[in-house]
């Protein structure tokens, strides 16, 4: 398989061993055997290519209880779905980890959409998540990096060095995948192993 800058594919799975299925995916990219593919943490847990693959190839991984998304780009990629029906304390979560700018924001967006308080949270958070995914600095880096909880908005509040694009994977889930240093200009979503 074939990427150019600024692409991401999303290879949607039903959630298994993550790691074999990861492989198998990669191995595709890379024209590898998926046996031979080295995945090796940094030092801030994110999952990356080692051995005579590093570098060659990005991608990142996120799940839920049943589903699996794997992101692959050229560039540093993050990806996070979440549930639109997860039970969550969004209102501790936003006191802890988003900014005041945020948090004003999320008010404003919930009165702007007339909908959930939950379902906007969520969607606020996968792109916080997906953010913080391609830089690689996991929650650490909660409040350094704002997101807009208005889809409309979401691409103003972030760095330059960041794009970021939202999607529905199914029914009932929300995803955000955000690429460092390149435009977002294309995402494909296959279903299984390609």
């Amino acid at each position: 398989m074939m990427l150019s800058p600024g692409e991401i594919h999303i290879h949607k799975l039903e959630k298994g061993d993550h790691y074999a299925d990861l492989r198998k995916i990669l191995g595709r990219y890379l024209n590898a055997d998926p046996n031979e593919i080295e995945i090796v943490r940094d030092k801030m847990g994110k999952p990356h290519l080692g051995g005579v693959h590093a570098a060659k190839l990005q991608f990142n991984l996120t799940h839920t209880e049943t589903k699996l998304l794997i992101a692959v780009a050229e560039e540093p990629v993050g990806v996070d779905m979440e549930s639109l029906q997860r039970n969550i304390d969004y209102e501790l979560i936003l006191r802890r980890y988003f900014t005041e700018s945020e948090r004003h924001d999320f008010i404003e967006s919930v009165q702007a959409q007339n909908t959930d308080k939950r379902e906007v949270f969520i969607k606020g958070w996968t792109r916080k998540e997906a953010v913080l995914k391609a830089v690689g600095t996991g929650l650490s880096a909660m409040r350094e990096y704002e997101i807009s909880f208005d889809k409309i908005r979401a691409d103003k509040y972030l760095n330059a060095d960041y794009s970021l694009k939202d999607f529905s994977p199914e029914e009932g889930y929300w995803a955000s995948v955000s690429l460092k240093r390149e435009s977002i200009r294309k995402v494909s979503i296959f279903e299984g192993i390609h």
